[in-house]
């Protein structure tokens, strides 16, 4: 056997991979010079996460997106908050601006990284946690650690720990089969393809965002390194359920908000009809989980809405945070009038 054409055949690819690396690295560059961050970078112990802080009030609401998603993905929600509280928005390690981060991708390690977060910028409690999918596991891990910072929460059609047991056999085999997609993803991340071809980063906004919003977002993603690696990290341990779910929250006030249309997305139509209803029942069973384990959770259904409720029905979103604002406030004032009151001497 001639040896020479397998030779030329595997240089020719060394050759092509150094030029595709090395276009994808300029790129990447360019984008970042394109799309600087628009918040702070706050070092959380060698790794910097990005944040944005806008308005005044409290309590503060912070903001965490789905897997693979950043701050941006909430600026349909964002300004109507900002105008009554203090707001923050932020990326997880690895995602949008943020950096790399050294440690496992689970819920509660991210729970941490978002305390250290905020207590290295100064942002005091009350929290109200408005979490997304993968983000409304962080933020119920977050108030499971942290609880007498947490004021209220607002679920947005929230993933759980442990929602792989619950979702149908035929599903998680298609999922697990998709692990060598799962790793073509992470080359091109390094690579910079989809600096290349910003397009090719997916947001799911169902074509209801801007075109210069989506992409800020694209372009964002597009130029980090680690965004694939770590959107994929993500949803991996959430799909391994990695994480010990949140057993109770007491009485915190809780607002769970969940689809009301499926997203023909989430479970491909080759897999049938009743695989899909089979994923929505347990859909549908865990957002109720979900809202039970507060005395005081409560349902909303978005009806017209899949997934990412805050792109398709923001409204419903700003609606849920500020009822929950008003009765927190309230409930505050009414403490302190108590308080005062028993001071007050008689006679």
């Amino acid at each position: 056997m001639n040896p020479m054409p397998l030779f030329w055949t595997l240089s020719l690819l060394a050759v092509a991979l150094t030029f595709i690396f090395a276009l994808g690295f300029f790129t990447k560059r360019r984008l970042t010079k394109k799309y600087p961050p628009i918040g702070q970078m706050i070092d959380i112990g060698g790794y910097r996460l990005h944040m944005q802080v806008e308005g005044a009030g409290t309590p503060t609401v912070v903001f965490d997106s789905g897997a693979g998603g950043i701050g941006l993905h909430w600026e349909l929600v964002r300004p109507a908050i900002a105008k009554v509280a203090r707001v923050v928005t932020y990326d997880r390690a690895g995602l949008g601006w943020s950096d790399h981060s050294p440690k496992p991708r689970r819920a509660d390690v991210m729970a941490e990284e978002l305390h250290t977060l905020l207590k290295k910028a100064n942002i005091e409690a009350p929290f109200i946690l408005v979490g997304h999918s993968l983000g409304g596991v962080v933020a119920r891990q977050f108030a499971a650690k942290y609880p007498n910072e947490v004021a209220g929460m607002v679920m947005v059609d929230s993933a759980h720990e442990q929602q792989v047991k619950h979702f149908p056999e035929a599903l998680v085999k298609m999922v697990n089969s998709m692990k060598g997609m799962m790793g073509v993803m992470k080359l091109m991340g390094r690579l910079g393809i989809f600096a290349l071809k910003p397009d090719l980063v997916q947001i799911g906004d169902n074509g209801k965002l801007s075109k210069v919003l989506v992409a800020n977002m694209q372009g964002v993603m597009a130029s980090s390194s680690s965004h694939a690696e770590a959107m994929i990290a993500e949803s991996e341990s959430v799909f391994a359920a990695e994480t010990q779910p949140v057993s109770a929250l007491g009485d915190l006030p809780l607002n769970v908000i969940r689809h009301g249309q499926l997203d023909e997305n989430a479970v491909p139509p080759s897999l049938g009809q009743q695989v899909r209803d089979d994923y929505e029942a347990a859909w549908q069973t865990l957002q109720a989980k979900i809202m039970s384990l507060s005395t005081r959770g409560r349902l909303i259904v978005a009806e017209r809405s899949g997934h990412n409720i805050m792109f398709e029905q923001p409204e419903i979103v700003i609606e849920s945070i500020l009822e929950m604002m008003g009765k927190i406030q309230n409930e505050e004032s009414l403490s302190i009038r108590k308080e005062e009151m028993s001071h007050v001497q008689v006679g």
